[in-house]
């Protein structure tokens, strides 16, 4: 079994998270964590959505609007 772990890019990215209503960052925390349980490829939309080659975008919405973050993923590398 494959096992997945989220990162972020840097701390730039890790601020823009910090500022998000707090439903809207809740909802990429759980995402993130069901990437790291199922896989990429088992999570599906509406929750991600591949945007071609290796690019693959999250999609959350909540009451403060809505967010995307864009993402990729590289098996055995960080």
């Amino acid at each position: 079994m494959t096992i997945w772990t989220v990162h972020t890019l840097n701390n730039t990215v890790d601020d823009e998270l910090e500022v998000l209503p707090v439903d809207i960052r809740s909802k990429f925390v759980r995402i993130s964590g069901l990437l790291e349980q199922f896989g990429p490829q088992n999570v599906g939309m509406p929750h991600i959505r591949s945007l071609g080659d290796k690019f693959w975008e999250i999609r959350v919405s909540g009451r403060g609007g809505i967010a995307r973050g864009i993402y990729l993923y590289a098996k055995g590398k960080k």
